[in-house]
């Protein structure tokens, strides 16, 4: 016991130095914390790596612009091209020709002016398709382009036509596009002034206040006056009601020309008959009654009965009336008659005799 109590105060007191020696290093900085040394371990190899399997990915697309196309020159080879203008007055002097080469979808344009004789040449061209038209300001120019192809280190000639477009034009039409005789449609013309621009193009100008005057022919019949003057947007109208299937052709006349019109030609006039319904009466023989005289019958009698007289012989009640169906020359009426009273006088057949009212049946006996 002794031996406990004095392990007791020997751990007692290394607790009280241990706590002594720690109050006088608090007041000492702590040294400094050593960092670890570099991992030497070195990387996998890149042997062991295994890449993703991208086969199945969807690819999206990328925005960009396509490569530019190189433009098709129309000099720097060694062909040819070489022509005539020609109008309605002979060659054409000072006309412009205009030639573009293509290769696919993309074109070059080269302008070329005609000499005093109408001819133009184009040297040291490249061989390749060529679309060549030509025209002159304001008042000629070439309807349709020529189309050619022109082989590499040749010549090619390509005469061109121009025709003139000046002064007055008129365009019609008409709507409906067709009608029958004796219906009516609407003629429309417009009157333009021409000129051609600077890129070969033909353009029309209205022309506004100009009178005019329409000679519709002999089968046509105009609504009003001939003589009407054209509107802001250079139209005039009028109303034709058509007189024959032929249709036929008129003219208009304005600033002193005149200019022709087609009309259509016309459906046949429509049939103006109206159905009748006619009603043919037909007499129809009276049906035959096997009723001889002296018989008698008392309603109801489905009958029928031949026309007669038939005198009451028996009243039970005193007063007689029956109804009945009578014949027509048409047939049975379908309504029923009252007779009332003796003697009973049929002027026709009868069938279907029943009482009338609550008034009790008679007996009836043909007596003529």
């Amino acid at each position: 016991m002794r031996a406990n109590r004095s392990a007791r105060w020997a751990a007692a007191a290394l607790v009280t130095s241990l706590a002594v020696a720690a109050c006088t290093t608090s007041e000492q900085p702590p040294p400094p914390l050593a960092l670890p040394a570099a991992s030497t371990v070195p990387p996998p190899p890149l042997t062991t790596l295994v890449p993703p399997d991208t086969r199945g990915a969807t690819l999206r697309a990328v925005e960009g612009r396509p490569p530019a196309a190189p433009t098709p020159a129309v000099q720097g080879g060694t062909s040819a091209l070489a022509g005539l203008v020609r109008g309605p007055e002979g060659p054409v002097a000072g006309a412009t020709v205009r030639l573009e080469r293509f290769v696919g979808e993309s074109s070059e344009t080269i302008d070329v002016t005609t000499a005093a004789d109408g001819r133009w040449e184009v040297r040291d061209a490249r061989g390749g398709r060529y679309r060549v038209r030509a025209w002159r300001v304001p008042d000629l120019a070439q309807d349709g382009a020529t189309v050619t192809f022109v082989a590499a280190a040749s010549s090619a000639t390509i005469d061109l036509q121009v025709q003139a477009h000046e002064g007055l034009e008129a365009q019609a039409g008409v709507s409906p596009g067709q009608v029958a005789v004796g219906s009516s449609l609407t003629l429309v013309a417009l009157l333009l002034e021409p000129q051609v621009d600077g890129q070969g193009i033909v353009r029309g100008t209205p022309v506004a206040g100009l009178a005019t005057t329409l000679d519709a022919g002999s089968r046509w019949r105009p609504a009003g006056s001939t003589v009407a003057t054209t509107g802001s947007d250079g139209t005039v109208r009028w109303t034709l009601t058509c007189l024959s299937e032929s249709g036929g052709s008129a003219s208009l006349t304005a600033d002193g020309r005149s200019f022709p019109l087609q009309l259509p030609a016309c459906l046949p006039e429509p049939s103006s008959t109206t159905a009748s319904t006619s009603t043919t009466s037909t007499t129809l023989p009276p049906p035959t009654a096997a009723f001889p005289m002296g018989e008698t019958f008392k309603p109801p009698y489905a009958g029928p009965i031949p026309a007669g007289t038939y005198t009451v012989t028996a009243s039970p009640g005193g007063n007689c009336a029956l109804t009945y169906e009578p014949w027509t020359s048409t047939g049975w009426s379908g309504s029923t008659r009252t007779a009332t009273g003796t003697p009973l006088v049929l002027t026709s057949p009868a069938r279907d005799l029943r009482p009338s009212g609550d008034l009790p049946a008679c007996s009836y006996t043909r007596t003529a």
